[in-house]
């Protein structure tokens, strides 16, 4: 038989280790890396404009003026050669530019990622946003591209994360629109559809998690406030898209609200709230119910809620004005007054003066013993107001045993001595609380000049 020749093969190449992200290899200078080096008859610009964006990236200084010209150059070309860049780059270097507080070259790169915002990604695409509202530096071309973007629904996001900040993004524009005259009516119609497939009712339990649920409880919280802006006017179309969606959103909050966190909690409270007023056909079918299950949650897992997420759940009942037993029960048991701040307080006593029957409830009385307690020298001129709103409030309340209307007013006549030596520094409407509480103080014969008993 006819011999084969035996034919030595190469031994088998080690495969290269991976380079970390933003490095060249080891060994290669920069200026003659291979990765770096453009092909022949290919342009340079992509691969200049990555070094220089992941150089941004990595950096801990804010970029000198050799540094922007290099941007501004790199950017320039890439735009003349028409190539693509991963847009994921543009939202790392904008993200380190609002820590570093680097706003020229974060307006080079807002300003050439305007105009390819659909390129560069949801992500990328609220980085960028995010980090020129923080510092103040977006241009008007760019905001009205966001609105465009936002419009679009994100452009086909998939993250209910990127949803949620995107929303969050379009609530922090809000203070540029009536100069600019941007389309926040549309954006808000493009992310209440967007929002609709990621938080459907019927999304199984098992894959529901609570970060997905933190998701839509910041998505419902930002957008209900755009929708209440006094700047913001829907047509017809707009809100039943928008209608649609939060009720949507909302239905699923309640269907997974055992995740929830108290901070979440009182999130969903508050957007209830503000939605109270904006979209009245929802109250008896969505947000009641789903405020009503806020109270129960907050009865089962009462020792996760610290003083400030019970107040704010506190103050959402206050402004729906309806009473809810189990919530009152709840602040009667739980609500610790001595770790509570001075606006906690003023939250819980005004939602007392406010909500029918809870005026008899103890933990109004220990609130304000907790009071008698505290140095009104040293409240905010803030709190020392709303406090005289709610007690003067609580003091015109008929069918009062005279000891607790005379504890009413002993810290009325105390908080409205404070504020009347601070009335030279007070605005129009912490004048006109100062005069309300005078007013109630003289509904009596004679003010009390002491108190020594407790009515409680």
């Amino acid at each position: 038989p006819t011999q084969i020749p035996y034919v030595a093969m190469p031994p088998p190449a080690k495969p290269a280790k991976p380079c970390p992200v933003g490095r060249v290899e080891q060994g290669v200078p920069a200026a003659v890396s291979a990765a770096s080096a453009p092909a022949a008859g290919a342009s340079a610009a992509p691969a200049t404009l990555r070094r220089v964006l992941l150089r941004i990236w990595q950096s801990q200084s804010v970029a000198n003026a050799t540094e922007l010209a290099e941007l501004r150059k790199a950017l320039l070309n890439l735009q003349r050669s028409g190539e693509m860049l991963d847009g994921a780059l543009l939202g790392m270097a904008a993200a380190q530019c609002a820590r570093l507080g680097d706003g020229k070259a974060l307006t080079l790169i807002c300003g050439f990622a305007a105009s390819r915002l659909e390129l560069c990604g949801s992500r990328a695409v609220v980085e960028m946003a995010q980090a020129a509202l923080h510092l103040d530096c977006a241009e008007p071309s760019f905001l009205r591209a966001l609105m465009a973007f936002l419009g679009s629904g994100c452009s086909g996001c998939t993250n209910s994360r990127d949803l949620a900040a995107a929303s969050k993004v379009l609530l922090h524009s809000l203070r540029e629109g009536p100069q600019l005259c941007l389309d926040h009516e549309g954006a808000l119609r493009g992310l209440a559809e967007a929002a609709q497939p990621f938080f459907a009712v019927d999304v199984a339990v098992n894959v529901a998690t609570s970060g997905l649920l933190r998701d839509a409880v910041e998505f419902i919280h930002a957008a209900v406030h755009v929708a209440g802006s006094p700047d913001v006017s829907l047509n017809g179309p707009e809100i039943q898209t928008v209608e649609e969606a939060f009720s949507s959103v909302l239905r699923f909050i309640r269907r997974h609200l055992h995740l929830a966190s108290a901070r979440d909690s009182a999130m969903v409270a508050g957007s209830v709230a503000q939605l109270w007023q904006v979209m009245p056909q929802l109250r008896e079918d969505v947000l009641w119910p789903c405020l009503e299950d806020v109270a129960q949650g907050a009865r089962f897992k009462s020792e996760d809620f610290n003083c400030q997420d019970m107040a704010a759940v506190a103050q959402a009942f206050a402004k729906l004005e309806r009473p809810n037993e189990v919530y009152a029960t709840v602040l009667d048991r739980c609500f610790c007054m001595p770790r509570a701040a001075d606006r906690d307080l003023c939250y819980l006593l005004w939602a007392a003066a406010t909500v029918p029957r809870w005026a008899d409830s103890p933990f109004v009385g220990r609130a304000v013993l907790e009071l008698t307690k505290r140095d009104a020298a040293q409240m905010a001129s803030k709190d020392l107001t709303q406090l005289l709103q709610s007690l003067g409030k609580l003091l015109r309340l008929p069918g009062q045993a005279p000891a607790r209307v005379a504890a009413l007013r002993w810290q009325l006549q105390v908080l409205f001595l404070e504020g009347v030596r601070r009335s030279q520094s007070f605005g129009t409407k912490d004048l006109a609380c100062l005069e309300r509480a005078r007013e109630a103080l003289e509904q009596d014969e004679a003010p009390v000049a002491g108190y020594g008993g407790s009515p409680w």
